[in-house]
């Protein structure tokens, strides 16, 4: 009980000091995991890196954790200087993060997982009808010319 809510102040403590320019993040944490906390940050609009430390080294937890929204892990132990550089790293990047779910009306794309939805209901897409919609929900209310759609979704070849 106690470790649960020690989670939760947590998460509300990211959302009332989004001012960070960095959160380290142990994915083992009392209460509920790092990765459950990076989803909650994540749904709650906030942009700031996410670095988590593990101990798991398995694919698929790396998957998992770079899919609910952190900017990179590091698996212990690891040195200080690594640590150093992925922080370095992290902190050259833009400051605004480009959302993974894009919502337009009743469409919703999630380019993470590479599905769609209207009105909750799964619509199947190709991958070029993905990328094109993506582009569509990234750029609205633009004017989108055929030279952008060419050098954006096709490659040169």
């Amino acid at each position: 009980m106690w470790s649960a809510m020690v989670s939760k102040l947590l998460i509300e403590y990211f959302l009332n000091h989004v001012d960070y320019d960095l959160i380290i993040l142990d994915l083992t944490l009392p209460g509920m995991d790092g990765t459950s906390i990076t989803k909650t940050v994540r749904e709650k609009n906030i942009t700031t890196p996410i670095l988590i430390l593990t101990a798991r080294d398995e694919i698929k937890s790396k998957i998992d954790l770079l899919l609910s929204g952190a900017d990179d892990y590091i698996v212990k132990p690891f040195s200080f200087d690594e640590l150093c550089a992925r922080i370095q790293t992290l902190l050259r990047r833009p400051q605004e993060m480009i959302p993974i779910v894009l919502k337009v009306r009743d469409i919703e794309l999630n380019a993470g997982e590479h599905k769609c939805y209207k009105a909750g209901q799964a619509i199947p897409l190709t991958l070029k009808e993905f990328v094109l919609l993506e582009y569509f929900m990234r750029n609205p209310n633009k004017v989108v010319n055929r030279e952008e759609l060419l050098s954006h979704l096709w490659d040169f070849n």
